[in-house]
């Protein structure tokens, strides 16, 4: 008996690990969105004193248009993603995909993914779902889409925790109107008040093509389970169960004693 309940265990806890991997979204980068405009910037990733990325007024700055191929998907992109989507930029060592991609719907902790290993961790991720909270309402215009992903590459990319546009290993230029100014009040407001949290912010990543970040209403941090791996999970379970009730030692009728195998 014992060696078929480790059997039936290992298998429900490999359905049980298969319901928690990655889930899948098939996308491609269509245009830049209606808020969205042309500046520049300048990043020192590993912060060693020298750039390691630069443009000079010339990259698309603001949200993203993208297609999205729910038939290649998994079902949970189905549940998060229209078609088409909106995404914002989260990873400047990387080129947006022209072309189908498959993209893993993760936590923000997890992005960007590219050769320079820069994870925004927890403290980052925060201020993102927290910027996200308090201002992804107020983007209406180019000016605003600028700003909002001045102030995304600012959280992600400034190593000395001071939010300023023109120093740090995270600089801009060639941006729009007041967008510098707006950008860099959002980023003064952020205190850390989990009350302005949107915890419905996920990343999607790819380790060859640019990372995005996006809110979607269902995700809350948690990613779905696939719903047929979720039932066969469930279905080992209960199977389990079932033999394990099936095979317990009788104790209820008269003159007899339990029986182990």
């Amino acid at each position: 008996m014992m060696r078929k309940a480790t059997f039936l265990a290992a298998v429900v806890v490999g359905l049980a690990t298969t319901a928690a991997r990655a889930n899948t979204a098939y996308i491609k980068y269509i245009s830049p969105g209606p808020c969205c405009d042309v500046a520049g910037f300048r990043v020192d990733f590993n912060n060693d004193g020298s750039w390691d990325k630069q443009y000079n007024d010339n990259v698309y700055t603001g949200e993203y248009k993208f297609a999205f191929d729910a038939s290649n998907s998994s079902a949970e992109a189905g549940l998060l993603l229209d078609d088409p989507f909106y995404a914002y930029c989260i990873d400047v060592a990387q080129n947006a995909p022209t072309h189908w991609a498959l993209y893993d719907i993760t936590d923000l902790e997890n992005a960007p993914v590219n050769g320079w290993n820069v994870l925004m961790g927890a403290t980052r991720a925060d201020r993102v779902r927290e910027l996200f909270g308090r201002f992804i309402g107020d983007v209406n215009t180019k000016e605003e889409g600028e700003a909002f992903a001045a102030s995304l590459w600012e959280i992600v990319y400034e190593k000395s925790g001071a939010y300023h546009l023109d120093d740090g290993t995270l600089i801009m230029n060639g941006l729009d109107g007041n967008a510098k100014s707006i950008s860099e009040d959002w980023l003064g407001q952020l205190n850390g008040d989990t009350g302005h949290f949107d915890y419905d912010v996920f990343a999607l990543t790819n380790p060859c093509y640019q990372d995005f970040a996006l809110t979607s209403p269902g995700y809350g941090g948690q990613p779905i389970p696939e719903p047929v791996t979720m039932m066969g999970m469930v279905l080992g379970v209960g199977g389990l169960a079932a033999y394990l009730r099936k095979r317990r030692p009788r104790t209820d009728r008269p003159g007899k004693r339990g029986i182990t195998q």
